[in-house]
């Protein structure tokens, strides 16, 4: 699983100033072009802040894309003074990392290529600016077009140029101050154990499952944030699993389960918590899967787990973990590289319960279909 730049604890880092702004000192201030176009670039940032965070639609508010897309005009009509801007050009991608909306068939639509091409041309225009997080979000996005050797080339170049998070926001003056962190979000720091994480689920899902535990293992030690290291602990069991090492596996998602860091007593989780009980971290907004039916893999592994936490062979539990597996395989996994492992569970599960086996078919189409 992957989490998103969603951070949980937010560093306030130092805004940058434009080699462009530098070079062109009083120009910006002179120039009656450059003035437009910084003004239209404060324009776009402002929605694009207000994107980060919209308000609720049912109240009335602009849904996210809508924000954004205003963002993504702005943005373009500055370009046409400033067309070598690195900052524009970040904001500009960052829009489009972030731009989705309902499409008709009742998927999402995305524009990936597009931010794809931006965080690229930001990289060109000025390989100094922000490089660890051009490469963080390049990795994300193609992870999510399943390009996991492109994935995991991002992710390595991210750790390597990755800066500790600063406390200082140079005021720039585009916006209001309550505003202001929603602005840094932009700029915030990374948070190397997530991209440890992050780095271990693609190097997990390209076969080197060596490597994949190192950094999982990487990413606990790391943190001391409750969820990434819930969310590390559930990728090393898998891994560790996927190596051959069950007993091991099935030790850490135990790990897993008993340090769960949702509180079913807080409002905002009690939902999702009697869905899914100690699993429910696997489940949060800010915490996707590529393909999808790698979910069901967490789940059997976890279900198993509880089933055998005190020692004894819970057979609903194993039901539940015999049920995901079958699911894995039915939605997609047949066409994964740990498709073997995932037969072999069922196999043994089925003998342990003394039922038949089902036929598996493969998913309809190569992603896994949503339940």
């Amino acid at each position: 699983m992957l989490r998103s730049l969603l951070l949980l604890a937010l560093a306030l880092p130092l805004l940058p100033t434009t080699a462009r702004a530098q070079e062109g000192g009083w120009s910006e201030v002179f120039d009656p072009a450059e003035r437009l176009g910084r003004r239209r670039m404060r324009q776009g940032l402002t929605k694009l802040v207000h994107g980060l965070t919209p308000g609720d639609p049912a109240l009335g508010a602009a849904p996210r894309w809508v924000l954004l897309e205003q963002a993504l005009v702005r943005f373009e009509r500055a370009r046409r003074v400033l067309p070598d801007d690195p900052e524009l050009a970040y904001y500009t991608a960052y829009a489009l990392t972030r731009w989705e909306r309902p499409a008709r068939d009742g998927d999402t639509e995305h524009r990936a290529d597009e931010a794809i091409e931006q965080w690229r041309r930001v990289r060109a225009l000025d390989p100094a600016f922000f490089p660890d997080r051009v490469a963080y979000e390049l990795a994300m996005l193609h992870m999510r077009r399943q390009e996991f050797a492109e994935a995991r080339a991002e992710y390595e170049a991210a750790l390597r140029s990755a800066l500790p998070p600063t406390v200082a926001l140079e005021d720039r003056f585009y916006m209001p101050a309550a505003t202001e962190r929603a602005l840094a979000f932009l700029f915030s720091g990374l948070d190397r154990a997530n991209v440890h994480g992050n780095l271990a689920e693609v190097t997990m899902l390209t076969g080197d499952l060596r490597a994949a535990i190192e950094h999982y293992e990487a990413a606990i030690e790391q943190t001391e944030d409750p969820f990434t290291r819930a969310l590390a602990q559930w990728g090393l069991a898998l891994a560790l699993d996927r190596s051959g090492d069950r007993d091991a596996a099935l030790e850490v998602a135990t790990r897993a389960l008993r340090a769960d860091p949702i509180d079913p007593n807080d409002p905002r989780f009690a939902t999702l918590h009697r869905r899914h009980g100690a699993m429910s971290v696997l489940h949060l907004d800010f915490v996707f899967f590529e393909p999808i039916y790698e979910l069901h893999a967490y789940e059997a592994l976890g279900h198993e787990a509880t089933a055998r936490m005190d020692g004894a062979a819970d057979r609903p539990g194993l039901e539940r973990a015999l049920r995901s597996w079958r699911l894995f395989l039915a939605e997609g996994g047949t066409s994964s590289r740990f498709a073997s492992v995932a037969r072999r569970h069922l196999a043994r599960l089925e003998a342990e319960l003394g039922v038949a086996g089902e036929a598996v078919s493969p998913a309809p189409s190569g992603r896994g279909l949503l339940r």
